[in-house]
């Protein structure tokens, strides 16, 4: 077999492999949503640093196969049947780095875990996560009723430092990435009328997904992150999107919370954070 190496899909191409992403539609929204997110990232910022889509060879014209390297996050996919052109582009990957691994569908889960196992790849951590999905028409319908004396509004770069310190999955690096998700993705934000204090937020990941969904503790069971939860899918479901969210199948409370909103678990993902063999800027 001739010598394949990992080479980056040029931006111009991002277009058409998101277009593959449209059978069967929603099956494949998630990578449809990857794509899409990096398409718009790389509009804000065609130099974008420590970012890249990569494929094997030029493989991902027929299979649809691709990794998206974001600094220390990794995310892949493909359309193929099985998982032979996926698990070669993995074993490509330099894994002396601390990769942590998002929203991986668990048929791809079983080519990281061959991988894995070949390359003796040690685990940080690994986790499940409930798929939970509402339809952007079911959005659209529904109502949000706020209670008095607060109100809805976006995040912005002032606060950066507060999410990121209350963020439960905090790493070294983590900063950046808050930031460049309020700046560049969506965000619902719920604040005090007269004193402005910043209650409860919703992020939207790269995937699309809800993100780093979180109420200030003092304000915990007051229905707030209900309201940001709904408030995100509606906001998403404006711009035409269907809504997504993992949620850790051990987290009781963010699950209830999800069935509260009127969001139905439709499946699984998998989420992993890799140990490094060297030493890395983000390891942990």
């Amino acid at each position: 077999m001739p010598n394949k190496e990992l080479i980056p899909i040029p931006i111009e191409d991002l277009p058409e492999l998101q277009r593959m992403f449209l059978r069967d539609w929603p099956k494949h929204e998630t990578p449809y949503n990857v794509v899409e997110n990096y398409i718009k990232w790389y509009r804000i910022d065609c130099r974008l640093k420590d970012v890249a889509i990569l494929s094997l060879d030029e493989t991902w014209r027929k299979s649809g196969t691709f990794i998206v390297q974001d600094r220390f996050q990794l995310y892949f996919y493909s359309l193929e049947d099985t998982n032979c052109t996926l698990i070669r582009a993995l074993e490509l990957v330099d894994w002396d780095y601390s990769w942590k691994i998002y929203a991986c569908h668990p048929k791809h889960w079983t080519a990281f875990c061959e991988v894995q196992e070949k390359h003796s790849i040690e685990l940080q951590w690994k986790s499940t996560t409930e798929t939970r999905y509402m339809s952007k028409e079911q959005a659209l319908c529904v109502n949000i009723k706020l209670p008095a004396g607060v109100r809805l509004g976006t995040l912005s770069a002032e606060h950066v430092p507060t999410i990121n310190a209350m963020w439960p999955n905090a790493s070294v690096g983590s900063e950046f990435l808050v930031k460049r998700l309020i700046l560049w993705n969506e965000t619902v934000a719920l604040f005090d009328e007269s004193s402005n204090e910043l209650l409860a937020w919703c992020l939207r990941a790269p995937t699309g997904a809800h993100a780093l969904l979180q109420v200030r503790d003092k304000h915990a069971r007051k229905g707030y992150g209900t309201i940001v939860t709904i408030a995100m899918a509606k906001k998403i479901a404006n711009m035409g999107q269907n809504s997504y969210a993992y949620v850790i199948d051990t987290n009781e409370p963010s699950k209830a919370m999800f069935d509260k909103a009127g969001f139905e678990k439709i499946g699984t993902m998998h989420r992993a954070r890799t140990v490094p063999r060297k030493l890395v800027e983000w390891d942990h």
